[in-house]
């Protein structure tokens, strides 16, 4: 580094001005860094030249405030952002701070210190929302430059259990409504009660572990499933005979009325063959 020959000191709006400087090249450096600012990492080469009528434009140097953007969302559908969950910031320079993110599941730490490494925890999580990952870290180096930007963004995400339960058809992929179905743990507490309405029950309150359904009552044969601790929608199908039955009652349906009709033409047939005897004596 040169000589120094001047120093500028900027005001609160980040303008200053040197003395009186002779013509010629000269370069800018940046001497100390402003608070929650990035450090300049190349100087700037200035020239003056001799003064004419125009009046040159101020010489303007980039600089840019350091942050942390957070962003948390939906595990399986990323795009969808978790707003109210509560999150603390530890950086060893005081007290935890306390942040909750807002209805885009984002926050911003705009307050950031040099030679800092951020420890970001979650503390808690919203509804039935599980916690993927409770701990994140972000190191800013001397200048305040996290991998190498004045920026960074770290996402996160939180898991929901999904599941779908319905009663299929055992010959097609039909719901089969009006069943009663229980939801018991391998503990053999009831979980949830329901009645099928011809499309399948979503449920995303469950913890991960076994569990059985008992259909119409009948505790004597019981479906046992696992819901596994993954972000993919778990769905569970039972079968039962449906379509079996209601073929059944159209078979008897026809059936009868086929009875019914040979009966009907047997009388119909006897009468005739009445009337047609009687006809024949009188003659």
């Amino acid at each position: 580094m040169g000589q120094i020959v001047d120093e500028i000191v900027c005001d609160e709006t980040g303008c200053g001005e040197s003395g009186e400087l002779y013509l010629g090249a000269y370069t800018l450096h940046e001497r100390e860094i402003p608070q929650y600012y990035a450090g300049i990492l190349e100087d700037t080469d200035v020239k003056v030249v001799k003064k004419t009528n125009i009046q040159p434009a101020p010489l303007s140097v980039p600089s840019q405030r350091m942050r942390i953007r957070f962003s948390l969302g939906d595990e399986l559908y990323p795009e969808t952002g978790i707003a109210g969950a509560q999150f603390e910031i530890l950086s060893g320079l005081g007290e935890p701070v306390q942040v909750t993110t807002n209805a885009n599941g984002k926050f911003v730490l705009d307050e950031v210190e040099k030679g800092t490494t951020y420890r970001i925890r979650q503390t808690n999580a919203v509804g039935n929302y599980r916690i993927t990952l409770p701990e994140h870290l972000v190191a800013v180096d001397a200048l305040g430059y996290m991998d190498g930007e004045p920026e960074t963004t770290v996402e996160a995400t939180n898991r929901l259990l999904r599941v779908q339960i319905g009663v299929t058809d055992e010959f097609s992929d039909i719901q089969i409504p009006g069943l009663n179905l229980a939801l018991y743990s391998d503990r053999n507490e009831l979980v949830y009660t329901w009645t099928s309405s011809g499309n399948t029950m979503s449920i995303d309150s469950l913890e991960p572990g076994s569990y059985y359904l008992i259909k119409s009552g009948d505790k004597e044969n019981r479906y046992d499933i696992r819901i596994r601790d993954t972000a993919e929608i778990q769905t569970i199908n039972l079968r039962d005979s449906y379509i079996v039955h209601y073929l059944i009652y159209a078979a008897i349906l026809v059936l009868a009325v086929v009875l019914l009709t040979l009966l009907i033409v047997g009388i119909v047939r006897k009468r005739r063959k009445k009337n047609n005897s009687v006809s024949a004596n009188q003659t």
